[in-house]
């Protein structure tokens, strides 16, 4: 996963979630990617318990943060949806 802030918060930034191959470092594919439009705020990137989701709590660093698995190249939101609050997040 890359964070992209170039300028700390209040500039445009990214989340890229990249698969890599771990022989040459070279990327293989983009898994995920959003533009958060200003800076970005990192909580938590893992991989569910079976290891076949990845789970990313990540988003602009005000409001609320986007929490749930990747899939397809899209984020696919957990209940209730809202990242600020990971504690009452369920898997």
């Amino acid at each position: 996963m890359a964070l992209h802030s170039p300028r700390g918060s209040g500039t445009p930034g990214n989340i890229d979630v990249v698969k890599v191959d771990p022989a040459t470092g070279h990327p293989i594919r983009v898994l995920f990617h959003e533009n958060t439009g200003d800076g970005v705020l990192y909580r938590s990137f893992a991989s569910d318990p079976s290891t076949r989701f990845l789970i990313l709590n990540a988003g602009p660093p005000e409001g609320v943060t986007h929490n749930g698995w990747i899939d397809h190249g899209r984020l696919v939101t957990l209940q209730p949806a809202n990242g600020s609050s990971v504690f009452f997040e369920t898997w």
